[in-house]
């Protein structure tokens, strides 16, 4: 930096849905379960305030946190490129299915060989419950792994020449 320069500090403050890294975004996408299983497409607010429609691929199943990779989405770099856009999906999987919707579904999947084989020779079976939310948190215990933290607020130096 020479005598004369004018250096400004820019303070990045944090956005209720993008983080960024470096030239890119990363956002949670919300889709249904007939779309992660089904494909079509779902639209979206980018962070320069246009819709977009992003097109998922038909005949691949999509799982929750699973992450889609956009080019050209993301923030400009130094050279004005445009970063990547990373998506990471939050499949919306429904509370109840009426017993039409599941009988058509087991229909659907009985063919797909997903299905977990129980040996004859299991000594002891039970019924799994629901959990519910005033129980341990197992996750915040850190049995689960660690929670995503924050992100720091970043700090840009730009030095202007006088």
């Amino acid at each position: 930096m020479e005598a004369g320069d004018t250096t400004f500090i820019v303070k990045q403050l944090p956005h209720s849905r993008f983080k960024r890294r470096r030239a890119d975004l990363i956002a949670k996408q919300e889709i249904t379960l007939e779309e992660a299983l089904a494909g079509g497409k779902v639209a979206m607010e980018h962070l320069n305030g246009k819709e977009v429609a992003l097109e998922l691929k038909k005949g691949r199943i999509l799982k929750p946190d699973d992450v889609l990779v956009v080019e050209g989405l993301g923030m400009p770099d130094a050279e004005g490129n445009l970063g990547k856009l990373y998506l990471i999906l939050d499949v919306k999987i429904p509370q109840t299915l009426p017993e039409d919707k599941r009988q058509a579904l087991l229909k659907i999947v009985e063919n797909l060989d997903t299905k977990t084989q129980v040996s004859e020779e299991v000594e002891e079976h039970v019924i799994m419950k629901d959990f519910r939310q005033d129980q341990k948190n197992l996750r915040a215990d850190g049995e689960l792994g660690p929670e995503d933290e924050e992100e720091p607020v970043s700090y840009t130096h730009l030095t202007l020449p006088t």
